[in-house]
């Protein structure tokens, strides 16, 4: 499911938002958090299931950074080097998903020119 497909403006859309506010509304914030989380996991788990476990170890990571900076409130050193080295990670755990998937389409696409010259 794509953002600009019919089925995420006509259907996705529409349902999560009138759940999420219909929950919000009756005053249970956190489970309409909780509920907009799902629908989040769901909608990326949708177009591949099988990165549901890095964007949640991606999302698990990033709240620990977050609790560690808040920890380290006072230490404005500390606190810089753990937010450039969770940028890094961030990067380079992006840019391998990245370069994996395209390493695959160009294996799959030499696979058949492999074979012939053997």
């Amino acid at each position: 499911m794509l953002f600009n497909s019919y089925l995420f403006i006509f259907l996705f859309l529409p349902i999560t938002l009138l759940v999420f506010f219909s929950i919000g509304s009756r005053g249970h914030h956190r489970i309409a958090i909780a509920w907009l989380i799902g629908a989040s996991l769901f909608f990326y788990g949708w177009w591949n299931p099988a990165y549901l476990g890095l964007i949640l170890a991606s999302i698990l990571f990033n709240y620990a950074v977050g609790v560690a900076l808040a920890n380290q409130h006072a230490q404005t050193l500390v606190s810089q080097s753990t937010q450039l080295n969770s940028t890094q990670l961030n990067s380079t755990q992006l840019n391998s998903t990245q370069l994996n998937k395209n390493f695959a389409r160009f294996w799959r696409v030499c696979q058949p020119f492999s074979a012939r010259l053997f």
